[in-house]
């Protein structure tokens, strides 16, 4: 339970073409231009706008993805806000959306109902590839984001923030190219960089660095060390069900928390959420369990004990998953 609600009632004053002006009242954890919104005060929105999809550069469906999907019928078409961008929104409301019902379905067949809102940015994170308008999820996976996050950025405070990529659309269902990202508990973020580049959050062409080079080696602007304490700091929420990420980056992360004497019970409890998947050279996927009043939510079969890296000793042979869903 958190410690403190502030309330935040959003009015929309004025519009011309995909330009517009807030006002705010009330006390908020929010930026002068109203851009940044904790935790505290998401927000949702009607699930009124018409759909459309573009395309995107994402993660094709594994084996692991589809453990325990159950017999269901598909998850409606993404549902996202044309044009207009993220910013431009109707009939917007303050609600306590961690008591509400937002994920439905399995994370590859299901949908998402009184959508949050991902910031567009807060404290040591950023959301990137707006045009997209795909920075739609639960409270709760916004919530576990923002926690790690903050406690990453209290530890590294001169490092970039973490940079959000797709998470899902407004009313979840199918988005092009993922087979996930269906009911707002499933994102995917960029890893982190020796050189902290951080690139323009209003591209919407899709990540920047692939940080496995020839398919076998990690890249030297891979770094270790923050991301090894960012899934860490994931774990603590006690949230993760899985994150995707390269084989050879997993092999990395193996090799790293052996190196600095954190292979330990912590250690390997952490990397046993870490599933290596391809088509995760230049980003991880960070997937959270079903909220508590999301009662339509299907879980996901649990990952099995253990770190999981001997599944990696040679990350090169790690068998290639199939495409699609």
């Amino acid at each position: 339970m958190m410690a403190k609600r502030t309330f935040v009632h959003y009015i929309l004053v004025g519009v011309a073409s995909s330009a517009m002006a807030w006002s705010s009242v009330g006390m908020a954890d929010i930026s002068p231009n109203s851009s940044t919104i904790t935790s505290d005060n998401f927000i949702t929105i009607p699930n009124t706008a018409p759909a459309y999809s573009d395309e995107n550069e994402g993660d094709d469906a594994t084996p692991d993805e589809m453990a325990g999907v159950p017999a269901m019928a598909p998850g409606i078409s993404g549902d996202v806000m044309p044009q207009m961008g993220q910013e431009f929104f109707e009939g917007l409301f303050d609600v306590p959306t961690a008591s509400v019902e937002q994920a439905r379905g399995f994370y590859s067949k299901g949908s998402l109902v009184n959508a949050s809102v991902v910031p567009l940015e807060g404290a040591g994170f950023i959301k990137i590839m707006r045009p997209r308008d795909r920075g739609y999820a639960t409270f709760d996976w916004v919530q576990v984001i923002e926690r790690a996050t903050k406690a990453l950025h209290e530890e590294y405070a001169d490092g970039e923030p973490l940079q959000i990529g797709d998470v899902a659309g407004r009313n979840g269902g199918q988005l092009a190219q993922h087979a996930s990202h269906q009911n707002g508990l499933d994102g995917d973020v960029v890893y982190f960089r020796n050189n902290h580049h951080q690139q323009d959050p209003e591209d919407a062409s899709g990540f920047k660095e692939i940080f496995v080079v020839d398919g076998k080696t990690i890249s030297p602007n891979f770094d270790a060390k923050r991301n090894w304490r960012f899934i860490n700091h994931l774990t603590d929420t006690n949230r993760l069900v899985r994150i995707f990420m390269d084989p050879v980056i997993k092999h990395e992360l193996c090799d790293y928390s052996k190196k600095i004497g954190e292979y330990d019970a912590k250690g390997i409890e952490v990397l046993r959420h870490v599933r290596p998947y391809v088509n995760h050279r230049d980003h991880m996927h960070v997937r959270i369990t079903c909220p508590a009043a999301s009662t339509k939510c299907v879980a996901q079969t649990p990952v099995p004990a253990g770190s999981g890296c001997a599944e990696v000793a040679d990350p090169t042979l790690t068998p290639l998953p199939p495409i699609g869903d």
